[in-house]
């Protein structure tokens, strides 16, 4: 119960982070339902960097509270091949994410529903290029692997045998603001990914590069689409 109630206070301080830009935002551009919303779909870069500093902060305690080291986290030199192998891994993903995943994302908004409009994440995030860089590249690599596999994992693979499909769910619940398909394609499709490189050698570095390559991608495909 303690764990699971770990693995879901990023999703819950995600909340708090939106919830402050929300209130932020009402309060700077008044009684205008209109402005008020368009300035909050614009400020989601500034959600998810306020959202990586409460995190941050949250490993911070959970590495004091179990006295762990970085070593303890899985912060270890991979093998170059299987740093060779992360790397391409995250830059496959990423041109996945460009020819088949977000159209499919797209389609799956459009066709079934969801709480977000169809397109609109892509086109928010890219409303505060440095903002969402140093949120989505600096910080989310290091911060979501080393909560989420390098902490995460170890410990729920010791409680059964679906311990890989329990810490995609919850890596999933972390982008929820993205939508239902978002945190369903992300779940299962980079928290896969991510948790089979970090358990070839239980290496957080290696899941980090993964994850680091990705998410760079990422960003310079949204700031090549405003070009």
């Amino acid at each position: 119960m303690k764990l699971t109630l770990r693995l879901l206070s990023p999703a819950l301080l995600f909340a708090l982070a939106i919830l402050i830009v929300i209130v932020y935002q009402v309060i700077r551009v008044g009684d205008k339902p209109g402005d008020a919303a368009f300035a909050i779909q614009e400020s989601v870069p500034l959600m998810i960097l306020l959202a990586q500093l409460l995190w941050l902060l949250l490993l911070l305690y959970l590495k004091w509270r179990d006295s762990l080291t970085w070593t303890d986290l899985g912060w270890k030199k991979p093998q170059k091949s299987d740093s060779l192998i992360a790397i391409v891994s995250g830059l496959g993903l990423a041109a996945a994410y460009v020819r088949l995943l977000s159209p499919a994302h797209t389609w799956l908004q459009r066709s079934i529903g969801d709480y977000v409009p169809a397109g609109g994440l892509i086109s928010s995030l890219g409303s505060m290029k440095a903002v969402f860089f140093v949120a989505n590249v600096l910080f989310a690599p290091f911060v979501e692997e080393t909560i989420f596999r390098g902490y995460a994992l170890p410990r729920l693979k010791e409680r059964g045998e679906f311990g890989v499909l329990w810490s995609c769910l919850f890596f999933g619940l972390i982008h929820w603001a993205g939508g239902f398909w978002y945190m369903i394609l992300t779940g299962a499709v980079a928290g896969g990914l991510f948790a089979f490189i970090y358990l070839r050698n239980h290496s957080t570095t290696a899941a980090w590069l993964c994850h680091l390559s990705l998410n760079a991608a990422e960003f310079a495909y949204v700031a090549w689409r405003d070009l």
